[in-house]
């Protein structure tokens, strides 16, 4: 038996080396691609059964219309939420705006679709109450939807406090349309709530309530995507998206999640300059860190 030259020994192990090469990444991405549904979440910052009930015809056609399994995942709770959020459970998620930045530090998920409309913080009173600026309510309750809600609630609540000056007691009521209904009731003097959700309500809740602060305007709540997603599948999704959304039949469908005017989102343009607003200390976790 002959043995092998150092010239051809060496040839032998570089192409080992080469072969191993294009072999190994091929082989990740299979194993990716071979993932056999992915899990599309929504903030619960609506009650589940509407969030079951609008979001469920648009991740049906997605999933339809990219060929790729994609699962609804409705939370009851914002505890059960964030747990899963930070552990980086679902592969694409809706958010809010300040929990992008916190999703993106935690697990690096990443902004892929926004709408075109921007987001306004509101602060809503009763229609009949005299009540005509924020120093009106120094000392009384406020509604809020969660302590973590960016526009309707942190941003709002870090303002009345290092901006308004004034001393509030905060009520968290579980969604934006608790949050009106209780200003109706006059359970609270006021509620915070955001343009776009108070734009969804019937006529008759929005016909009784009048907007008495609002705040500066951001980038609205993105869809991001972790990032173990390959990106051939993070593209199909977002290239579907907009494609939906040049087609007017689809219009109704979009516009009841708020996306009906999809952009590509970017994480350095849209979110960044949220890390530099301070509202950490406003921030109540209660999920998993």
């Amino acid at each position: 038996m002959k043995f092998m030259t150092k010239e051809l020994y060496i040839k032998f192990i570089l192409g080992v080396l080469t072969l191993s090469i294009i072999i190994l990444p091929a082989s990740l991405i299979a194993a990716a691609e071979d993932k056999k549904s992915f899990l599309f979440a929504v903030m619960p910052e609506i009650p589940a059964v509407t969030v079951h009930k609008i979001w469920t015809p648009f991740v049906g056609k997605l999933s339809k219309e990219t060929g790729i399994d994609i699962q609804l995942k409705v939370y009851e709770t914002f505890p059960q939420f964030e747990d899963d959020l930070f552990h980086g459970v679902p592969d694409f998620v809706f958010l809010c705006p300040f929990y992008v930045t916190m999703a993106k530090k935690k697990q690096g998920y990443i902004p892929l679709i926004r709408n075109e409309s921007p987001l306004e913080g509101i602060l809503v009173v009763r229609k009949d109450k005299d009540i005509n600026s924020t120093a009106d309510l120094n000392g009384k309750e406020i509604a809020f939807p969660t302590p973590n809600n960016f526009a309707a609630s942190l941003y709002i609540r870090k303002l009345l406090t290092e901006e308004e000056k004034i001393h509030f007691i905060p009520v968290y009521v579980g969604t934006h349309s608790n949050v009106y209904r209780n200003v109706i009731l006059g359970k609270t003097e006021a509620g915070g709530g955001a343009n776009v959700s108070f734009n969804k309500e019937p006529e008759e809740v929005r016909a009784q309530l009048r907007i008495i602060y609002r705040t500066p305007l951001s980038s609205p709540h993105p869809l991001v995507v972790h990032p173990r997603i390959p990106k051939n599948i993070s593209q199909a999704v977002t290239e579907t998206i907009l494609r939906l959304a040049g087609d007017k039949n689809n219009y109704e469908m979009l516009s009841a999640i708020r996306i009906d005017k999809p952009l590509k989102a970017d994480y350095r343009k849209d979110y960044e300059l949220l890390e530099k607003l301070g509202l950490e200390k406003y921030c109540v976790l209660s999920g998993a860190p």
